[in-house]
């Protein structure tokens, strides 16, 4: 991102931290009935999460494994079957909850006959900004966004990466206190996906908080206070930025067997260990490389490959969805 984007992020500021942004979900869980078959589908059990003020948390999931419907239960679309959701201390059809909230979801959709500009006006008035910000904070973030050019051109001559600019738009334009997005990547080139990371990064420096859904688990790993990871339904794992390992201090070892006494000594030294059907993966410090080739030598383990690149929220993530298996 340029320099004179990175600036108009910066300045969004209006809205002071009042000590006012909290989100809470308590044991919340949601089941949907098929329309023919009349089939009971659990898209969330037993759910709970606290989120501070000012922090970002990511949740990363397969497909189906209820990310959305948690989402969608927060911003009050629809009604969790049991549990308990506190957006800002209020209920989430509070208007005094949505006032202070942005929400971008996975597929957005808009009036096409509208213009960008004319959409972010309904947006901005429907937030009840006052009439005089509305055109400058507009002006700001079609910018900052690369829409200023087509900002008079109807969106149904927008690919699917200048609607999501759009849509990233119209969740920011009240500049809320807390900011849910929905795989706001999606349909987004490399330029675009940085300057969504530039924009969460900079709404945590000015104490917003921010939750949201992505399959970029590398932009996730990287920006997040907190990752939960979420299968079938469930929160399986949350892990805190210090418990991933420092991927520039880190080795990963691709060996074609896992002993049980390997296995062993590894967890014993706090290394990572991956398996899978072909191979195991073992990730540790490059300071205890030796040893762990050592070990592997002890059990008569080949090395396939020793690779100083690793993803240990990758790691992670396939392990946990392993684990849920049948």
């Amino acid at each position: 991102m340029c320099a004179d984007k990175r600036h108009m992020t910066a300045a969004f500021t209006g809205n002071s931290n009042k000590g006012f942004m909290h989100l809470d979900i308590q044991s919340v869980a949601k089941t949907f009935i098929t329309s023919f078959t009349r089939k009971k589908i659990q898209a969330v059990q037993d759910f709970s999460l606290s989120i501070d003020p000012g922090e970002i948390f990511g949740i990363v999931g397969p497909n189906g494994a209820g990310k959305s419907t948690v989402l969608k239960m927060l911003m009050g679309f629809i009604r969790p079957d049991k549990g308990k959701i506190s957006l800002l201390g209020k209920q989430p059809g509070d208007p005094e909850s949505r006032e202070h909230c942005g929400y971008l979801p996975e597929n957005p959709y808009f009036y096409d006959h509208l213009s960008a500009f004319e959409l972010l006006q309904f947006s901005a008035r429907a937030s009840d900004m006052p009439p005089h910000n509305i055109n400058p904070r507009i002006d700001q973030l079609l910018k900052l966004t690369g829409l200023d050019s087509a900002k008079n051109r109807r969106l149904r001559s927008y690919s699917k990466g200048m609607i999501q600019r759009a849509g990233i738009c119209f969740a920011l334009v009240h500049d809320p206190n807390i900011v849910v997005l929905d795989e706001p990547m999606s349909g987004l080139d490399p330029l675009g996906q940085q300057m969504v990371v530039d924009i969460i990064l900079d709404l945590k420096k000015r104490g917003k908080t921010v939750l949201f859904c992505s399959h970029i688990l590398s932009d996730v790993e990287r920006i997040c206070d907190r990752t939960g990871i979420m299968v079938h339904g469930r929160l399986r794992k949350i892990l805190q930025k210090n418990e991933l390992l420092d991927q520039g201090n880190s080795v990963r070892i691709v060996a074609d067997a896992l002993t049980p006494e390997l296995e062993r000594r590894c967890r014993e030294f706090g290394w990572s260990v991956l398996t899978k059907s072909t191979h195991v993966t073992i990730t540790c410090p490059r300071e205890h490389l030796s040893d762990a080739l050592t070990l592997c030598g002890e059990e008569k383990v080949r090395i396939i490959t020793v690779d100083n690149t690793v993803n240990t929220l990758e790691q992670i993530f396939l392990q946990t969805v392993k684990e849920t298996e049948p």
